[in-house]
């Protein structure tokens, strides 16, 4: 499934053109995760993810991501990661309460 995904996000870069930066972050962040590929996930979400979601004002999606890498920190016992990326989450949150 993630495959097919993948492959209708080339298609559609060749075909319009289009930048559909998103779907390539969202389908490989999940893909990371269903594979148990860790460190790609972590690489791709703390590193590329979130400050590409940040520069779009992507507010929604930033929590949701923000979250997510936060609680895989806490099960890894990486609880200072943990908590930058909660205290993340929970800033984005104010920013769209005072939107």
């Amino acid at each position: 499934m993630i495959d097919k995904a993948l492959l209708l996000y080339d298609e559609s870069m060749q075909q319009s053109g289009a930048h559909y930066q998103l779907f390539y972050y969202i389908i490989n962040t999940y893909q990371y995760l269903i594979n148990k590929e860790y460190e790609n996930f972590e690489s791709l979400v703390a590193d590329e993810f979130i400050p590409y979601l940040k520069e779009q004002k992507d507010y929604g999606n930033l929590v949701i991501y923000a979250e997510m890498l936060g609680e895989h920190f806490e099960h890894l016992g990486k609880y200072k990661e943990s908590v930058k990326y909660y205290k993340l989450a929970s800033r984005t949150y104010e920013q769209i309460v005072n939107l």
